[in-house]
């Protein structure tokens, strides 16, 4: 009995509901569109701010042991908040004579060429660390073992040799745009080839995204790591942690409220549409009521024609705004947006709980105007 009903106020009351259906329709598209472009926005802010590199530094603490081991570095890697965790050591080697004919060690050595005293800065990284600095520009590939990258400012023909000395090769070169660009970069597993410590000097670190955009997490985390590994420094680099926490928050707020002035927008023309249908159909509910039937029984029907309409509705509009949310993205984000089952997701969700929500705002104004209903007065034409 209860289906019949339904079907049939949704087949010959749709003039009645077309005013909450495209009510719920354009809240659904407005909060689908604001949610998925937030959700674009965000992945394209924390891939842009990744540029940056690590936001946090981690060093020995003053007082403690100059280096930092392997297992303090696992331990950082584990603490909860932490991405990507990688460490860094330097040291310096000294370039031998040169001759003439590139063969070290002869008597006369090649002006213009390695002399003897020149010095290369060596840094060797664990695998992680290239990782980090998403914005270096490499020419061949990130070193393996008996390998190394050299900086873009180094000479390769001054670096042969001292390559050579240590039997490894250079597998490609490295933009940087800093002092990394006079370098030499090994991996981690040849520190002891160029003579450096078992042991690094820093460690750099990059949180989650979801903690890098949040106020104040990044240093909570540097407590963390305080806390659980004893004798070192984690200081966030403020500035980068600033940029993703107030850029985030700032595009999040903007689409939370627009998103809200339309609810309450939708909601106030719902609500309104509403009372009105309950007027139209005074005469129905009075018979209803004279037949026996209860005022919950008349306000479950009724909230479920709202509902079953407001469904529909928000998953129409759920889809177009989908659409409109992916091109936007495509346009303004320059990411490549597309359907995907988080994005199908997004709208579900916005979709049920637009009309939760207009339904629950619409039915506390209806069963007021239902219980109010006096069936004998109505009936007798009154």
């Amino acid at each position: 009995m209860t289906g019949r009903l339904l079907w049939a106020s949704l087949t010959r009351r749709f003039r009645q509901l077309a005013l909450i259906f495209v009510a719920v329709a354009v809240a659904a598209a407005t909060v689908t569109t604001m949610a998925d472009f937030s959700l674009h926005a965000r992945q394209a802010l924390t891939r842009g701010l990744a540029a940056f590199g690590p936001n946090l530094s981690v060093r020995p603490e003053v007082g403690a042991p100059p280096l930092i081991s392997e297992s303090t570095l696992a331990a950082v890697a584990n603490v909860a908040g932490v991405a990507r965790a990688a460490g860094v050591g330097e040291g310096s080697v000294t370039l031998p004579p040169t001759a003439r004919n590139g063969k070290p060690g002869s008597p006369a050595p090649d002006e213009g060429a390695g002399a003897a005293g020149t010095h290369f800065t060596v840094v060797a990284m664990t695998r992680e660390w290239p990782l980090l600095h998403s914005t270096w520009k490499l020419e061949g590939k990130w070193p393996e073992s008996g390998e190394v990258v050299l900086g873009s400012a180094v000479s390769r023909r001054k670096a042969r040799t001292a390559l050579a000395a240590r039997g490894v090769t250079a597998s490609g070169r490295v933009v940087t745009g800093n002092r990394l660009d006079h370098a030499i970069i090994a991996p981690w597993a040849d520190h002891g080839v160029w003579g450096l410590p078992a042991g690094f000097q820093r460690i750099e670190v990059r949180t989650t995204a979801a903690l890098a955009a949040s106020r104040g997490a990044v240093e909570r985390i540097a407590a963390a790591i305080e806390r659980r590994v004893p004798g070192i420094d984690a200081q966030p680099l403020l500035k980068v942690s600033k940029s993703d926490a107030e850029l985030s928050s700032r595009v999040t707020l903007l689409l939370v409220v627009v998103s809200l002035v339309t609810l309450l927008l939708s909601g106030l023309a719902v609500m309104t549409a509403t009372s009105a249908l309950v007027g139209e159909r005074r005469s129905e509910f009075a018979l209803w009521f004279a037949l026996g039937a209860r005022g919950r029984r008349v306000g479950r029907v009724l909230a479920l024609e709202l509902l079953s309409a407001s469904l529909l509705a928000a998953v129409g509009g759920a889809l177009v705004g989908l659409a409109i949310g992916v091109r936007l993205s495509r346009q303004f984000l320059d990411v490549s947006a597309a359907f995907s089952w988080s994005t199908v997701g997004v709208a579900l969700i916005s979709a049920a709980g637009v009309a939760a929500l207009v339904v629950a705002a619409a039915m506390s104004v209806a069963l007021r105007r239902i219980r109010r209903l006096e069936p004998a007065v109505i009936l007798a034409g009154e």
